[in-house]
């Protein structure tokens, strides 16, 4: 994987949040992930098949996901269910945006999410190197985790 792929999934974070806010989320640095994951609140993972291999996963809070929710579907009368389901579909745009600039031999899966506290779970395997992009939105912090290879 290399700083073209990072690029792809960077604009995607950034149409995403111009598409419902027409403004963009602070981007951080990325960084090549080492130790142990980081998971907050909310995690949605999407396996990635086909011509690649690998998966990308975003983890972010309760609040962001709330906020995003609100964005999207309007209302402030969200259940918890709703909010794994934006969690899973905020994830699933990203990935799929990427898909776009990747072809269609980038299969992605439905997204796999995980509420609340984490402990011993253990997501699909990302190839090596990880990259994780840092990005915040509304005073909140997330990251989005990308491990790909070519076949």
């Amino acid at each position: 994987m290399n700083q073209k792929y990072l690029d792809i999934f960077i604009l995607s974070l950034k149409h995403y949040f111009r598409e419902y806010d027409h403004a963009e989320p602070e981007i951080g640095v990325p960084f090549v992930k080492k130790g142990d994951d980081i998971f907050l609140e909310m995690t949605a993972c999407i396996s990635i098949s086909g011509e690649y291999r690998g998966a990308v996963y975003v983890t972010l809070s309760k609040n962001m996901i709330k906020e995003i929710a609100k964005m999207v579907l309007g209302g402030n009368l969200l259940e918890d269910i709703d909010l794994v389901d934006m969690a899973g579909e905020f994830t699933n745009i990203i990935t799929g945006n990427a898909r776009e600039n990747l072809g269609s031999g980038f299969h992605i899966s439905v997204p796999l999410v995980i509420s609340g506290s984490i402990q011993n779970i253990h997501l699909p395997r990302l190839n090596q190197p990880v990259y994780v992009i840092p990005f915040s939105w509304k005073n909140e912090n997330a990251y989005l985790f990308v491990g790909l290879d070519t076949l």
